[in-house]
């Protein structure tokens, strides 16, 4: 998770004024008061304080009469399940103190209660000292069309759609007219509302486009209607995430047409150095630079960034945020989206994807006594001050074909067939990660990977529905074992904790999650997700397909990914501490260790 620079005051001048009243003869400007205390309004007659209520937010307002513009701050406008458009022309506010300060965003119709009465007024954001709201309150208010509106530089827009174009990202909200995005406030469930998935998903695709002289123009027309039109079925990702208001437990998105978030951008990179791994872990953070901290704080759930690099190529970095969508969901969309693009699929066709949120919330199971042991969600002591080990971090990017991972098959003495690449891997992986650290012998290790439960349920998932439907599988050693014995014996874990899974399981971590925001511990952990199985690397936007499939940021989270035209391969990208590196890479390329 990152900070998202959306929400930071960039390139403001000046300084705040003294108390200043109003000049009758003075011409009219925009303008605005900055009190250097709440006490100094008494000092000024022309200007009233109150409590005021903007959206469903409690503000301490100053109504001026002199100002043709209203005003907020950017940490109450933080709060809003809204958009700014960032003006493309920028301009000053004076005071009457000759100072100046540079106005950038504003929010439009945003909803004020006065008096029992509500209006509809545009919000400048500004920062001020002492007052959370200025509302103008003139004859001479300064309308939404007054102020300088983004450009709408895309040629084809769909019928009854509302473009918004920032120069530092393009904000892009589609209603089509004939399809219109509902206006409602929908429920997460247990699964999606868990403490641990409350961060964005981010991809990185690399493409190298066959044609020796791209229409960069086009092509972003093309993008940017294809993300649009995608945004139809899947409307809640041009939502907002927040927590519940109705003082439940769990989340929900507040579903206005607020918009996903596109950016285009330009780097001196090659395709030719997202084959290995980066040099260090946020190498290609820049690659999708609007960065979430916190994903319920107003960002947008969608983040496309397209950035053309130096030799012709491009890179397509994806953020989604995991409250409102795992893996499988995110890929699915990723290809409704490319498929759009490409005009293999038609915007007449597009299918409304299935919410049922509720089917993955405890109401709707009778109360158990819990059968299985749920080892993911207990924390194991830390003999060693485990996460310090992982302070500096070393990018990995190894390659497993089919003949690989059949000579680590044949290392067990039981039924190779029995078991799966996944299987073996994995428990080459984990293995070899906890023989490099130097653990304790005594220490737990846990490896957690991503179940799909789709078809582990009773009645199994519908089809379309794209919420968060997995659990984590949990193999549990202590390092001595986990280094001592062989190979076979690890498999066996991974194993156990995948058959380990069915409906009444996944119905317990439900309960669980859901009663006490239960969460998996980092102590001794390593996690593991399956990038390979999601289809990522059919994601054509009209480049071909991606060279490269990845995460925009290496981190200590090991992720198995697709290999370009080698079906049957993966890449194993994880990183590990530097100090465990070269023991690290020299453990997982060897393959004589003899199993049991």
């Amino acid at each position: 998770m990152r900070d998202c620079p959306m929400f930071a005051t960039k390139g403001r001048e000046g300084k705040q004024a003294p108390p200043s009243g109003l000049n009758s003869n003075a011409p009219k400007q925009n303008r605005f008061y900055a009190l250097q205390t709440r006490g100094d309004q008494d000092s000024s007659p022309d200007v009233i304080t109150d409590m005021l209520r903007v959206f469903q937010h409690d503000v301490y307002a100053l109504l001026d009469p002199g100002a043709s513009l209203s005003f907020v701050t950017p940490f109450m406008a933080m709060k809003f399940d809204l958009l700014p458009d960032v003006l493309s022309e920028p301009f000053s506010v004076s005071t009457h103190a000759g100072d100046c300060v540079v106005a950038k965003r504003v929010y439009r119709k945003c909803p004020v209660s006065l008096s029992h009465r509500v209006t509809f007024v545009d919000l400048v954001e500004l920062d001020m000292l002492d007052f959370d709201f200025i509302l103008a309150s003139s004859d001479e208010v300064t309308s939404s069309e007054s102020i300088p509106a983004p450009r709408n530089d895309d040629p084809t827009p769909l019928a009854g759609e509302l473009n918004r174009w920032c120069a530092e990202g393009q904000w892009q909200i589609y209603r089509d007219a004939k399809m219109p995005t509902p206006i409602q406030v929908l429920p997460l469930s247990a699964l999606d509302s868990q403490l641990f998935l409350r961060f964005t998903i981010e991809y990185l695709l690399v493409y190298k486009p066959s044609r020796h002289v791209l229409d960069k123009p086009a092509a972003v027309n093309r993008i940017k209607a294809a993300l649009g039109r995608a945004l139809v079925p899947y409307y809640p990702l041009a939502g907002r995430v927040r927590a519940r208001t109705n003082g439940s437990a769990g989340l929900e998105v507040v579903c206005r047409a607020q918009g996903a978030a596109f950016i285009q951008a330009a780097s001196d990179l090659t395709a030719k150095e997202f084959e290995g791994a980066p040099r260090h872990n946020t190498q290609w953070m820049k690659l999708l630079s609007l960065q979430v901290t916190d994903v319920l704080k107003g960002a947008p759930p969608l983040v496309v960034q397209l950035t053309w690099l130096s030799d012709g190529s491009a890179t397509l970095g994806v953020g989604f945020n995991h409250c409102l969508c795992d893996g499988i969901g995110s890929a699915e969309f990723l290809n409704l989206f490319a498929e759009l693009a490409t005009g293999k699929q038609k915007f007449t066709e597009l299918k409304r994807q299935v919410w049922n949120r509720y089917l993955m919330d405890p109401n709707i199971y009778n109360k158990r006594i819990y059968q299985q042991n749920h080892p993911e969600f207990k924390k194991v002591p830390d003999l060693c001050n485990f996460d310090s080990q992982f302070s500096q971090l070393a990018p990995t990017s190894v390659t497993f074909n089919r003949s690989r991972v059949n000579e680590l098959k044949k290392l067990l003495t039981y039924n190779q067939s029995s078991c799966t690449s996944f299987e073996v891997l994995s428990a080459h992986i984990w293995k070899s990660w906890a023989t490099s650290l130097n653990l304790p012998p005594n220490q737990t290790l846990k490896l957690l990977f991503t179940i799909n439960i789709r078809n582990r349920v009773q009645p199994s998932l519908p089809i379309g529905y794209y919420g968060n439907r997995f659990v984590l599988g949990c193999a549990q050693s202590s390092a001595r074992d986990l280094v001592e014995k062989g190979l076979g014996y690890t498999v066996g874990l991974v194993k156990r904790a995948k058959e380990r899974v069915d409906d009444e399981y996944v119905k317990e971590v439900v309960e669980l999650v859901s009663s006490n925001g239960t969460s998996p511990d980092s102590v001794g952990v390593l996690i593991m997700s399956q990038w390979s199985k999601l289809g990522l690397e059919k994601v054509d936007i009209g480049m071909g397909r991606p060279v490269e499939v990845g995460p925009v940021c290496c981190d200590r989270y090991c992720i198995l990914l697709p290999v370009y035209d080698q079906k049957d391969s993966v890449k194993v990208n994880v990183a590990v501490p530097t100090s465990a590196v070269d023991k690290y890479l020299y453990l997982l390329n060897t393959t004589t260790t003899i199993g049991t």
